[in-house]
């Protein structure tokens, strides 16, 4: 026992026997390791607050809720260490935002980059969608939504001179317009992976939605393992930091906190925020995850019965079947093939130059050409459609030709006819060559060169496929490809530029399933899944 404790424990006994009441403290205890969420009172009121913290304030003596004013502070983060709390902040104000119904909804979504930790919030009727980083696919298409919606909401706001969502919803009488708020746990990997390179337009895009969503009702959330995780351009407009622990001096005083603020091993949540300690609530009253994760599931149950709000709609990935019966015939006039990756409704094609199909071995190509023949079918049932081609594969037999030329010897006596034909008017609604590659440096090749400049030159469309390691230098191979249209199917990287110059976002052929690829069309590339014809 030190002097120190010695003398402590000598005067409490004293005070003891001489029956003198304990002096006033002149302290609160300290924060606890962690506070239930779910017992506090009115934790969200939407348009006022949402609450996610217990803050000590020892300067006035008292310890009380800390909030996120969405309206008011625009965006936020969170910085701290592995096992801080980082993910367990995001996901209390994830819960917190389905918790207010007098303001009126919060839709919530999440862009995971972190190790799952926002996967818990997926139960919950306003969690819209929790993403995976390594999603590209629904990563761009949430902020391809989000940036859509700023847009949409930025010229109804300004209709009726709403300067915030609360504004709008009184001025307006819409109740149920949704703020959004979007959690994104790990912004260290999401700037790895889009601040250079094809994806930069997105990480642009995200950081202008966090500098222009607040006026709309649109706030981005963030957590980040060091301050310099997180760029100028977005620090500049994130009005409201937690900073949880750090290990490193350079980090804390980044950070605006002084280097002893973390004495010993702070529990998880514990953080600094404007000068002060807090600690995080959590859902459950609990560090256990398993605990967190059954209370979310017991509020979500809650919420789905006693809702006053639409649930939060979800961002839906492309499907990898389609039944081609099942799209409409047309749109504006052109077949419909698919369904676009960019707005998950029905895509069209155009008809007026040569399309190449192009792919590996397995990735759809004949079913692609067969999709298109018979697209073409339903819109111009009465339409002449002509194969060329060895007739090796099911396409020779699978669809209804008019016409049908079969092997060398044929194609290299009647393609001269054809292309008379197509420069004296004759305007077949497609003729489609398959597997040209077989017919380089035949008595074919040059008769089918001649053909596809008569298609290319009177409007009519020629439908071409081959492998995407076969698209040389020869003259009927730049024949097909001097249209730069077409679908190129389980792309790599490189491909839209040698073959189509045509430059593709960042792919991973394993990302797809046969028959999704890129339309390509005048220089741009839009993601399409191919219908399937015979479903």
């Amino acid at each position: 026992m030190t002097d120190l404790q010695r003398l402590v424990a000598t005067t409490t006994s004293a005070f003891e026997r001489a029956g003198i009441p304990s002096p006033r403290r002149p302290w609160l205890d300290e924060l606890a390791p962690v506070y239930d969420l779910a017992n506090m009172p009115d934790p969200s009121r939407d348009d006022a607050v949402l609450t996610f913290a217990i803050r000590d304030d020892p300067k006035h003596q008292s310890q009380y809720h800390v909030a996120f004013h969405p309206d008011v502070d625009g965006n936020m983060a969170a910085i701290g260490t592995g096992g801080s709390g980082k993910s367990a902040f995001l996901r209390t104000l994830g819960i917190v935002a389905g918790l207010g119904f007098r303001g009126g909804p919060c839709h919530v979504y999440g862009l995971d980059f972190g190790s799952r930790g926002l996967a818990l919030l997926e139960s919950l009727p306003h969690v819209g969608s929790i993403i995976n980083g390594d999603d590209g696919e629904r990563v761009e298409r949430l902020i391809r939504m989000l940036r859509s919606t700023i847009d949409e909401r930025a010229e109804r706001y300004s209709a009726v001179r709403a300067d915030s969502i609360a504004h709008y919803r009184t001025m307006a009488k819409a109740p149920d317009e949704p703020r959004i708020l979007v959690l994104l746990d790990n912004f260290g990997a999401f700037r790895s992976a889009y601040e250079v390179g094809p994806l930069l337009r997105q990480f642009d895009q995200l950081i202008g939605i966090a500098a222009e969503g607040r006026p709309v009702g649109v706030h981005l959330v963030v957590s980040a393992d060091r301050p310099s995780s997180i760029p100028s351009s977005l620090n500049s407009v994130i009005q409201q930091q937690l900073v949880l622990r750090l290990t490193s001096e350079q980090d804390l005083s980044s950070a605006g906190v002084p280097v002893d603020w973390f004495d010993g091993s702070p529990p998880p949540g514990r953080g600094h925020l404007d000068g002060n300690h807090v600690q995080v609530l959590v859902m459950g009253g609990s560090a256990n995850i398993s605990r967190q994760s059954d209370a979310i599931d017991r509020l979500a149950r809650s919420l789905e019965t006693r809702a006053r709000w639409t649930p939060a709609p979800p961002i839906e990935r492309l499907t990898t079947e389609v039944d081609l019966a099942e799209l409409p015939v047309a749109l504006d006039g052109r077949p419909v093939i698919g369904i676009s990756g960019v707005t998950l409704e029905p895509m069209a094609f155009s008809t007026d130059d040569v399309f190449l199909v192009s792919g590996p071995p397995q990735s759809g190509r004949t079913t692609t050409l067969a999709a298109l023949a018979a697209a073409i079918e339903r819109r111009d049932p009465h339409g002449e459609r002509v194969y060329l081609g060895p007739g090796k594969s099911f396409l020779k037999n699978g669809q209804s030709w008019t016409q049908t030329i079969v092997g060398e010897s044929a194609i290299a006596s009647g393609a001269p006819d054809l292309t008379r034909k197509v420069k004296e008017g004759w305007r077949p609604a497609v003729i489609v060559l398959e597997d040209h590659s077989s017919l380089l440096n035949t008595a074919a090749d040059q008769p089918l060169v001649d053909l596809l400049a008569a298609c290319r030159a009177e409007g009519v469309l020629i439908v071409a496929d081959s492998e995407t390691g076969n698209t040389g230098s020869w003259p009927l191979q730049a024949a097909v490809k001097a249209g730069r249209h077409g679908i190129i199917l389980q792309p790599d990287q490189h491909d839209g530029e040698q073959i189509y110059r045509t430059p593709l976002p960042r792919v991973k052929r394993s990302d797809f399933p046969p028959g999704r690829g890129f339309y390509i069309r005048a220089g741009t590339a839009e993601l399409v899944q191919v219908a399937n014809p015979m479903r």
